[in-house]
C-alpha cells in the first residue's frame, strides 16, 4: 500500500474528518499533523509532513467531487428535519424482558442478540426494572434528542453519518443511538444535552443555508 492510500485509509477511519474535507472546511496541514503517527506507526517509519498534506489534500479534492451530488441530498433531507428534545429519561439494559408495557409517555425499546436496551421517562424507572431481569447497565439523567425527518430519508444514505460526525467532531458521548422509520432517536447524557441540540440544530442551519 503506497503512503498516499495509507493516508486515505487512516483518514477515512475519523468520519467527522471526512465530513470536513468534503465540505473543503479543514486545515490539511494540521489534519496531516494529526495522522502522521499513524502513518508512520503502520508503515514502520517516518514520513515527510509535506507527503502526507498532499495525499490528505488529494483526497479532499476527490471527496468533493464525487460526494456533491450525494451530499447534496442528505442536506435536503436535513434541511426538512425538526428536532425535539426530552428530558428527564433512564436507560436500562437487561438480560431478559418478561413484563413491560409501552403505556403512555415516551417508551422506546431495542432488542439485540443477548440483550434488550429500554428507554423511558424517568417516572417509569421502577415500573421497568420490575418487568426486567438480569439487569446489567443502568443510566440516569440522561437527554432524549428526536430528529423527525422527511420520508425520503430512508433513500438517502449517509443521513446518519452526517450528525453523528458532527456529534465525534464536538466530543460528544451518544449513549443510545437508533432510528425508526423517518424519526432518529438520540439519547445523551444530561450534562451533554445543551451541546448536542446544538450540534444538531447548526447542522440543519447549515443545511437550509445551502439550498
Amino acid at each position: 500500500m503506497s503512503l498516499a492510500e495509507r493516508c486515505r485509509e487512516i483518514t477515512s477511519r475519523y468520519p467527522y474528518m471526512v465530513e470536513a474535507m468534503r465540505e473543503d472546511v479543514v486545515n490539511y496541514r494540521a489534519l496531516a499533523r494529526r495522522i502522521k503517527p499513524e502513518v508512520e506507526d503502520e508503515i514502520g517509519r517516518e514520513v515527510d509532513i509535506e507527503a502526507v498534506t498532499t495525499a490528505v489534500r488529494r483526497y479532499g479534492e476527490q471527496l468533493q467531487e464525487e460526494g456533491t451530488d450525494e451530499l447534496d441530498r442528505v442536506r435536503e433531507v436535513l434541511a426538512d428535519s425538526r428536532v425535539s428534545l426530552r428530558g428527564n429519561v433512564v436507560s436500562i439494559t437487561a438480560e431478559e424482558v418478561e413484563d413491560v408495557d409501552s403505556g403512555s409517555g415516551f417508551f422506546h425499546m431495542v432488542r439485540g442478540r443477548s440483550y434488550t436496551t429500554i428507554v423511558v421517562d424517568d417516572t417509569r424507572a421502577d415500573e421497568v426494572r420490575d418487568g426486567v431481569s438480569g439487569v446489567v447497565e443502568e443510566n440516569t439523567d440522561l437527554t432524549c434528542i428526536t430528529v423527525e425527518s422527511p420520508d425520503d430519508i430512508v433513500e438517502v444514505p449517509g443521513v446518519l453519518a452526517h450528525l453523528v460526525s458532527r456529534f465525534t467532531g464536538e466530543e460528544i458521548n451518544i449513549v443510545d443511538i437508533t432510528s425508526c422509520y423517518t424519526e432518529t432517536i438520540i439519547v445523551v447524557e444530561k450534562r451533554a444535552a445543551v451541546d448536542a441540540l446544538e450540534t444538531i440544530e447548526d447542522v440543519i442551519a447549515a443545511a437550509e443555508s445551502s439550498r
